[in-house]
C-alpha cells in the first residue's frame, strides 16, 4: 500500500503543473506545405505542444490524410491550415472543410498573398472574401521592421484575444467580410492609412481600405465550432514573433497564442454546472407547479480559462419561462461566486395561464461559445380547495344570503308563534 502511495505522488511530482485542454478535443491536425514549416512556426507549434494538444503533422497535398475516417468517424478535432499557396487533395477540399465545421471541428486558417482557391472557396462561406491573387497590405504609415510587413494595433475583439495583445505584424493578404453571415466578427484590421493592392500596379477599381480591411477575422457557429481565417501565414512565424517594434517585443507571440487558444476552444467555452429552481420560501425543486406561484430560479456558469474552470461574470444574462412566446422575462443577477462558477438567480411570478412552459437560459455572445440550458416543467391551474374560502368581491351575495336565512327564521317564527286574540263573545241563541 504504501509503495503504491509512493508511486502516486512521484507520478503527480513529475506530471508538473496542468496544462491547457481544449472543451472539444486535443486531436489537431496541422496542415503544412513542405516539413521545412515546421521549422519555421515552431514558436507557435511548441505552445500548443505544451498545452497539451496531440498533435499530428501532414502534407496538404498528401491523399492519406483523411479528416473522416468511413465517411462519418471524425478523426480530428481541430485543424491548423499552414498551407497558403497549394491546392489540397481531395481529403481537404473546402467541401470537407466545411463537412468538418459542421461536425463540429474548429479550424484556424493562415493565408497569403498566393491563396489557394479551396481557402478562398472555404473562407467565401462563411462571409469572409479575400482580396485578388497577388494582392498584399500595405501601410506606408505603419512600416513594419520586416520587408513588404505593416503594423496593426485595430484589434477589434479584445474579448478573442485578450487586453494585452501589442502591435502586431502582418505581412499577407487582406479580405472584407461580406456579412452574410451575422455572426462572423473582425478580429484585427488595418489602420486608417492601409490598403490592400497588388504589388505590380497601382489602385484602381474598389480596393480594400482603413478598417474596412480586415486582417484577421474569426467565426463561431451556430453548432460551437469556431473557425479562424488569417491573412498572414508569417504571422505565426519565430521571425515576426521574435521581432521587435519601436524597441519593445511584437504583440505576435501572444496575439497568435490567444487566437490559437479560442479558435481550438482552450478558452472561453461556458457551460453550465448546475440549474435549481423552487418556490419563494421552499428548498425542493418540482416538476409541477401552480399558477401565479412566487418563484426563484438559479443557475451557475462557469467558463474555461486555460487549465482551469472559473467563475463566468456577465451583466447580461437572462431567464425566460416559454409557452411558445415568453410569458417571463428576467435578468438574473449575480449572487454568490465559487471557485468555479458563478451563482446567477432571479424571483418571478409564474403566469395566469396553465400547461407546459420551458424554464431557459439562452447566453449568445460574440467570443463566447452559446450557452443553453432548457428544462420543461408543468405549470397548473388552481384546484377546488386552493381557492380562498372566502374573496371580498363575493362579500355582497354573502350578505344577500344571510339575510334572506334570517328573513326566513324571522318570518317562520312570527307564524307559528303568533297568536291573534278574540275581540268578543259570540251571541248564542
Amino acid at each position: 500500500m504504501f509503495a503504491v502511495l509512493f508511486l502516486a505522488v512521484v507520478a503527480c511530482v513529475w506530471a508538473g503543473p496542468a496544462v491547457a485542454t481544449s472543451a472539444t478535443g486535443q486531436r489537431t491536425l496541422v496542415v503544412l506545405d513542405s516539413l521545412e514549416q515546421k521549422l519555421s512556426l515552431s514558436i507557435f507549434l511548441d505552445r500548443l505542444k505544451a498545452r497539451g494538444l496531440d498533435i499530428t503533422y501532414g502534407m496538404v497535398n498528401d491523399p492519406k490524410i483523411e479528416l473522416f475516417k468511413f465517411g462519418t468517424d471524425r478523426q480530428f478535432d481541430n485543424v491548423g491550415y499552414f498551407a497558403a499557396g497549394t491546392e489540397p487533395s481531395s481529403n481537404l477540399a473546402h467541401g470537407k472543410l466545411i463537412e468538418f465545421v459542421n461536425d463540429g471541428g474548429n479550424v484556424l486558417v493562415a493565408a497569403a498573398s498566393n491563396v489557394s482557391d479551396a481557402i478562398r472557396d472555404f473562407a467565401l462561406e462563411f462571409s469572409a472574401d479575400f482580396d485578388e491573387s497577388g494582392s498584399a497590405v500595405f501601410d506606408e504609415y505603419n512600416a513594419g521592421p520586416l520587408e513588404g510587413s505593416i503594423v496593426s494595433k485595430n484589434v477589434v475583439s479584445r474579448t478573442i484575444v485578450g487586453e494585452t495583445v501589442g502591435h502586431v505584424i502582418f505581412r499577407g493578404v487582406g479580405h472584407r467580410i461580406t456579412y452574410r453571415n451575422p455572426l462572423m466578427t473582425a478580429v484585427l484590421t488595418g489602420s486608417d492609412t492601409a490598403y490592400s493592392a497588388d504589388r505590380a500596379e497601382v489602385l484602381d477599381g474598389s480596393p480594400i481600405v482603413g478598417q474596412q480591411l480586415v486582417l484577421v477575422s474569426a467565426i463561431q457557429a451556430r453548432n460551437n465550432a469556431r473557425v479562424t481565417f488569417c491573412g498572414s501565414l508569417d504571422l505565426f512565424s519565430n521571425d515576426f514573433i521574435n521581432s521587435k517594434v519601436d524597441g519593445k517585443e511584437s504583440g505576435n507571440k501572444v496575439f497568435a497564442t490567444e487566437i490559437g487558444k479560442w479558435t481550438f476552444q482552450e478558452k472561453n467555452v461556458l457551460k453550465v454546472a448546475g440549474v435549481f429552481h423552487h418556490r419563494q420560501n421552499e428548498t425542493g425543486q418540482h416538476g409541477i407547479y401552480r399558477i401565479k406561484d412566487d418563484m426563484v430560479y438559479e443557475v451557475d456558469i462557469s467558463v474555461n480559462q486555460g487549465d482551469e474552470w472559473v467563475p463566468f461574470v456577465a451583466s447580461d444574462v437572462q431567464f425566460e419561462a416559454v409557452m411558445l412566446d415568453p410569458y417571463v422575462r428576467s435578468t438574473l443577477s449575480l449572487v454568490s461566486k465559487s471557485a468555479q462558477s458563478a451563482k446567477y438567480a432571479t424571483s418571478f411570478k409564474l403566469p395566469d395561464r396553465h400547461g407546459v412552459f420551458t424554464f431557459r437560459v439562452e447566453y449568445k455572445r460574440h467570443g463566447f461559445s452559446w450557452l443553453t440550458t432548457k428544462e420543461v416543467v408543468e405549470v397548473r391551474p388552481f384546484r377546488h380547495n386552493d381557492y380562498p374560502r372566502y374573496i371580498s368581491q363575493a362579500f355582497p351575495y354573502y350578505a344577500n344570503a344571510i339575510s334572506l336565512v334570517v328573513g326566513f327564521v324571522f318570518v317562520s317564527a312570527l307564524w307559528l308563534y303568533h297568536k291573534e286574540t278574540s275581540k268578543g263573545k259570540l251571541k248564542t241563541n
